[in-house]
């Protein structure tokens, strides 16, 4: 017999990046917090156990890179081995603060005017405001109060960059108690009745 050469051809085509079994991962959930200074999310993208390689297996583009607080997306684009796109969101959120630490005052009636008052250790430079109704004016100070009564105060804490926080401290003056004492008097039989008389001790 005799042999012949036989030639084959084989076609071996890109893998789409939307296949089953390849997966983006972005660390955090995708969610930044923001901290004045540019940032980008860690995307990990996956073929099974293979951890692909970026500008090897895919590359990124849009918003890649970002500094204010807001919604992003960024597009991955399959490469070499690797075609077609698929969108990955990610955004840079407002920080929190630290938990306020109020000041309520509760006391008894003492002729001096009260306050209420709250703080934050993060951030040490926020802004704090307070009002005497929810939707009124907010000043720096708070206000205070003298007389006898329960009293609602509301604040504001604000700063560029932070979830704003606020709520309501309260003033409560109660009333002061006092004590009559009346003045000894004395009649001989059959004589009019004097007229009593009391003194207050404050």
């Amino acid at each position: 017999g005799t042999t012949e050469d036989l030639e084959f051809t084989f076609t071996i085509s890109p893998k789409s990046i939307n296949a089953e079994g390849v997966t983006v991962e972005v660390a955090d959930n995708g969610s930044l917090e923001y901290n004045e200074e540019s940032q980008s999310p860690s995307i990990t993208v996956k073929d099974g156990n293979t951890t692909l390689t970026k500008d090897t297996h895919y590359e990124l583009s849009g918003d890649t890179e970002k500094t204010a607080i807001g919604d992003y997306s960024i597009t991955i684009t399959g490469k070499g081995n690797y075609e077609g796109t698929r969108n990955v969101d990610w955004k840079i959120t407002k920080k929190r603060m630290s938990t306020p630490t109020k000041e309520n005052y509760e006391g008894t009636y003492d002729g001096a005017s009260h306050s209420a008052s709250v703080s934050v250790t993060t951030p040490s430079d926020a802004t704090i405001t307070y009002s005497e109704t929810e939707n009124g004016t907010y000043e720096a100070t708070s206000p205070s109060y003298k007389n006898a009564g329960t009293y609602t105060v509301y604040y504001k804490i604000e700063k560029e960059g932070y979830e704003p926080e606020n709520g309501t401290l309260t003033v409560k003056i109660n009333q002061k108690a006092i004590t009559v004492k009346a003045k000894d008097e004395s009649k001989t039989y059959g004589d009019t009745d004097p007229a009593f008389t009391y003194e207050v001790d404050s």
